[in-house]
């Protein structure tokens, strides 16, 4: 059996993304929580985080079971400075 660890990571603007007390548990809801709350599409996402629409696409779909550190500081970085624009 697959053992599951859950981790908290928060940023310096609040937001909690996993742990226990999280009802947001992955990345990939916290993207679509983000994209559905400040109205962004993925393509957007892809060219401000430098990254693939595969690789958004994974992560919102649970496809991506351990994303690399570099996707996640790219994502966080971008989440984080939207949060603090609005």
């Amino acid at each position: 059996m697959a053992r599951i660890e859950i981790i908290s990571l928060e940023l310096p603007s609040g937001i909690v993304i996993g742990g226990e007390n999280s009802t947001i548990k992955t990345l990939g809801e916290k993207l679509k929580n983000f994209r559905a709350r400040h109205q962004v599409s993925m393509e957007t996402v892809m060219h401000a985080a430098d990254l693939s629409v595969s690789t958004i696409l994974n992560l919102e779909h649970g496809r991506t079971g351990k994303p690399r550190g570099s996707t996640v500081r790219k994502l966080l970085s971008y989440m984080d400075f939207m949060d603090n624009e609005s």
